[in-house]
Formats: structure tokens, C-alpha cells, sequence
């Protein structure tokens, strides 16, 4: 089928080219009857906008790269739905690349993004290893839910530190003493505002880590379980967990169900992003909520914002991320104190 253009449409409608080029772009000056008719015309012969010869004018392509560390993770899979749909109610394309947790992947994607001439990028840095890079291209790039320390680029994330001390210091008011942290991975930049968080919450109340007592997982199921399953072989088994992740915290419930360990009795559980599974879990996960929604749309919002006024650099937006408790660290219902745990 021959692809038709503009003026193949304005010859139908006896109309010049500039008048179709303003109907088809939406802009004013028209008479009604003409948009009409030319609007008939432009579905009744399936007109598909030229995209590649617009940019070529314009020296723009609609079109936003995503970058991602593991799209297969319900937290990244989420967090670009929504992008998506932010992006389509503004006309934007999104071009999604999948990291895989690889900076090499990430450096390769990067460059491929401007290469092809997208009009700014949104990531979720894997770590800072691409800084040099990132800083040298000219392409606008907002950082969310991850940024890269010292990067001067737009952020849109929440305060991980203050998310975790919160989180730790619930636990300490329960009466646990003995709290393990399952981290998520080194290189990332929340993993040690996270740690340092539950630390402080630790320091304050005159406890201290045992050995053994924070472990780095992947944030994975699997992960989850394998941190588990090294944390109950401790000669002092905590009674309480903060996971950096809700995926991982499933892990956790396998590993305990496994050893017939009760939660929140014998081991209460808080995890991190509050993910639309967590209050079905066997039970309830409390977890630090992670407000995806406000996230993914206020990080498209700013970057538009940015490539309509020609402003390189937006500055860092911290939303709030409070704690929604659930059955997986309560106690009362005749359930025993962590206290009285030896």
C-alpha cells in the first residue's frame, strides 16, 4: 500500500499543504468545515506522520530513552508502566533499555540513545560508573529513584536514610534488639543511605550490629532466602529483619516458612517499596512506601520541563516515603515479646 502523505491529503481535500501541515498538528488558524475534511481524509486513508522528515525540521524526536537496572524487577517494571503512560499523554515515544545491572550494557545504551537523537533520557543508574559520561553528553538526563553523588543532574527520589531509620526505629520501639539489615547491591547509590539509616536508628538507642547482622543480597527472592538462611545459622539469630526490597522480603517468608519459624512471632519482617503484593502476602508486609506514581510522572514533568525552557539542570525533588505497618512486625493477640527470645 502506498504511504500517504500531506499532500497526497490536500489534493483530496482541495486544500494547500501549510493547511493540512496545521490541521494535522493541531494548531489554530483553520476553519472548522476544513479540519473536518481534511481529518476524514487523513483517517480514511490511514495517514501515519512522518516522524523521521519532522525531525529533520524540527531537530527533535518526541522520544524519551529509559533506562532501567533490570526491567524483570516488579519495582522497575512498575516505575516504567508509569513513565509510559505519563509520556503518552504528552505525545512522547519511550525507547526502553533493559541494563541488566551492567554498566557496560548502561554505557552502551546511553550512547545508543544519543545516537539516535532522543530528546532527553531517564535513568536508574546501576552505580557511578558512567558519571564521565553522563556529564559529557549534552542530551538532558533526570536520575529517579537512584542518582549518581556529585553528578550534577535532576533527581527525583525519596530520602532512603531517613526511609530507613524510620523503619529500624519501629522495630526498636516493638522491643527487638537484635535487627538484621538485608541490603540491596554495593555499587547502588541508595544501598548505603539505607545502611547508614538503620545504623543511626541502632546508635541511638545504644545497640549495636552483631556480626554477620547486615548482609548485601541482590534484592531478588532467591537473594532474600539465601540471606535468610545465613542469618538464622548465627550463633546470635536476630528477631527482627529490614529488607531493602518487598522482592526480597518473599524470600525471607520461604526461608522462616521453610524452618517453621513464625512471623511476626518468632521473626518480624519490614521491607522497602511497598509494592501492590505486599498486603497479600501469608502475612501483611509492613514496608517503607515508596510513592511510584507522584515518582515515575514528576520525573517525566521535569524533564519536559527542561526540554521546553532550554534549563539544564532542575534540581533534586525528595518526596515523602513513611512507613505503612502492617501484621509482619506486630505484636499483641497473646503473640510473645522479642524481649523474652533468648
Amino acid at each position: 500500500m502506498k504511504r500517504v502523505n500531506m499532500k497526497y491529503i490536500a489534493e483530496k481535500a482541495g486544500v494547500s499543504i501549510s493547511t493540512v501541515s496545521l490541521v494535522l498538528n493541531e494548531r489554530p488558524g483553520v476553519k472548522k468545515e476544513t479540519r473536518r475534511r481534511v481529518l476524514e481524509i487523513a483517517r480514511k486513508y490511514h495517514y501515519i506522520p512522518n516522524h523521521i522528515a519532522r525531525s529533520l525540521v524540527t531537530r527533535k524526536t518526541s522520544t524519551v530513552g529509559i533506562i532501567v537496572p533490570d526491567i524483570s524487577e516488579v519495582f522497575y517494571g512498575t516505575l516504567v508502566k508509569i513513565m509510559q503512560d505519563a509520556l503518552d499523554r504528552t505525545g512522547y515515544s519511550m525507547m526502553l533499555c533493559n541494563a541488566e545491572n551492567n554498566q557496560h550494557k548502561e554505557r552502551y545504551y546511553i550512547s545508543f540513545l544519543v545516537e539516535k537523537g532522543t530528546d532527553g533520557i531517564i535513568m536508574v543508574p546501576c552505580s557511578g560508573a558512567n558519571a564521565d559520561l553522563i556529564q559529557a553528553i549534552s542530551t538532558p538526563v533526570v536520575f529517579v529513584d537512584r542518582c549518581i553523588p556529585g553528578l550534577q543532574k535532576s533527581y527525583v527520589g525519596i530520602d532512603n536514610r531517613k526511609a530507613a531509620r524510620e523503619a529500624t526505629e519501629h522495630l526498636i520501639r516493638l522491643g527487638h534488639r537484635r535487627i538484621a539489615c538485608l541490603a540491596g547491591p554495593p555499587e547502588a547509590s541508595i544501598n548505603e543511605e539505607r545502611i547508614t539509616g538503620y545504623r543511626e536508628a541502632l546508635e541511638a538507642h545504644g545497640l549495636t550490629v552483631d556480626p554477620g547482622g547486615i548482609l548485601p543480597t541482590d534484592l531478588t527472592v532467591q537473594g532474600g532466602y539465601d540471606a535468610t538462611m545465613r542469618l538464622l545459622s548465627l550463633e546470635r539469630v536476630p528477631t527482627a529483619v529490614f529488607t531493602s526490597g518487598d522482592t526480597c522480603a518473599i524470600g525471607v517468608y520461604e526461608a522462616l516458612a521453610e524452618r517453621s519459624i513464625l512471623v511476626p512471632e518468632e521473626m518480624a519482617i519490614v521491607g522497602f517499596d511497598d509494592m501492590k503484593f505486599a498486603p497479600f502476602l501469608r502475612v501483611p508486609l509492613t514496608s517503607v512506601h515508596q510513592p511510584l506514581e507522584d515518582m515515575g510522572q514528576t520525573a517525566v514533568d521535569l524533564l519536559l520541563k527542561i526540554l521546553q525552557e532550554g534549563i539544564v539542570q532542575q534540581g533534586r525533588i525528595i518526596m515523602d516515603a513513611p512507613l505503612i505497618v502492617r501484621e509482619s512486625c506486630g505484636y499483641g493477640l497473646g503473640r510473645r515479646s522479642p524481649e523474652k527470645t533468648t
